[in-house]
């Protein structure tokens, strides 16, 4: 008798961002499938206890790894010859690195990754080559976050969010920033460019979701009436279904998620011209770090119609949805477990998983 398969996911967190929403997907197609899971936050910080909760009652095994790097890459080592994983699949960057290692665990795994835009590894371009190359080497399958980044023979797809037909009840004047308060998101800079537009005589009221090192600072120095402080929230579509724009101010950014959410809620966004913003129909781009045209552009959005966003809204709906998106996912996990069906069968390299301990052949 066969023993199942072995899906592992390795992600940055558990329940925060769009790839944890695939994983739990994920996690019950697996179920459904017969294969085992389990699950790597590559983080032990601001995980949340539901989302793994959820993640256990589904059968998977759910690992968070804590400590240096050099730690990490020891642990993640120690999991895959423990669990000897058929599939290994890293949807953000550290997890990449960190597949790595646990490809050196077990190398007859087939290895999956979800290649995010050109600020992919941004400021180590010597590490991100070299995950490249390995990736290579290992025959690794990708899937690219966008047609830009897509490399002949790699799948386009998008993380799914949860999909809403909700009908915008829109506020006048209303912006919202969604993300976290940490330098690389700017939230600081989204302020100044709502308060230049204020000055101009546009009564604009700005929601700030989400929490990090610079929230404290900000609400101590920005105190006005006009900005309203929510913190982190499990669901931002129903504050983004209320405002007129998302707006962002990041100094690099690879597929935000909250992009989609927008155009779900149809919500057009304002952001710096980057590349995981540039070429989506629904997002009107400013010169990067240029605050006076941020504000002008605010401005313009507000008059802009909704019509186009329907359209743009159904064409996603019919290329990137949840069952759309997921399918694909399950295509591809379908076709690398029966090449590595097929490679086990003949023995060879890898006869010796034969032998193998693993929590597999546990009931």
């Amino acid at each position: 008798m066969d023993k199942p398969r072995v899906i592992m996911q390795i992600a940055g967190s558990l329940g925060i961002g769009g790839a944890e929403r695939v994983a739990m997907a994920l996690a019950q197609y697996g179920r459904q499938q017969g294969l085992k899971s389990v699950y790597v936050a590559a983080t032990n910080h601001r995980n949340r206890a539901a989302f793994r909760q959820q993640l256990r009652e589904k059968g998977v095994l759910v690992f968070e790894l804590g400590g240096s790097l050099r730690t990490k890459w020891r642990v993640m080592r120690s999991i895959a010859a423990l669990t000897r994983p058929d599939l290994i699949h890293a949807h953000t960057e550290l997890p990449e690195l960190l597949s790595l290692a646990a490809k050196m665990a077990v190398p007859e795994a087939q290895l999956v990754r979800t290649l995010h835009n050109s600020v992919h590894w941004p400021g180590h371009k010597l590490l991100g080559q070299g995950v490249d190359f390995l990736y290579q080497w290992w025959d690794g399958h990708q899937f690219a976050c966008s047609s830009e980044v897509a490399k002949v023979g790699d799948e386009v797809i998008l993380n799914g969010i949860p999909w809403s037909w909700c009908y915008p009840r829109k506020k006048t004047g209303a912006v919202v920033f969604v993300g976290r308060m940490e330098p690389q998101k700017n939230p600081g800079a989204v302020i100044q460019i709502v308060d230049h537009a204020r000055k101009q005589g546009y009564p604009l009221e700005l929601t700030m979701i989400g929490d990090g090192q610079l929230k404290d600072a900000l609400m101590a120095h920005y105190q006005d009436s006009w900005i309203h402080w929510l913190g982190a929230v499990d669901d931002p579509r129903p504050y983004l279904a209320q405002a007129q724009v998302v707006l962002f101010a990041s100094h690099f950014e690879g597929f935000p998620l909250v992009v989609l959410e927008a155009l779900t809620t149809l919500t057009w966004v304002l952001a710096p011209d980057m590349a995981g913003f540039r070429h989506l129909p629904w997002v009107f781009c400013y010169p990067r770090n240029d605050l006076t045209q941020a504000a002008l552009g605010l401005v313009s959005l507000l008059n802009q119609d909704l019509g186009p966003l329907y359209d743009w809204r159904q064409v996603y709906r019919d290329q990137y949805a949840d069952e759309v998106m997921l399918a694909r996912y399950f295509h591809a996990y379908g076709q690398l477990l029966a090449t590595r069906r097929s490679h086990t069968s003949q023995g060879g390299r890898l006869a010796h998983e034969q032998n193998a301990v693993s929590f597999r052949s546990r009931k």
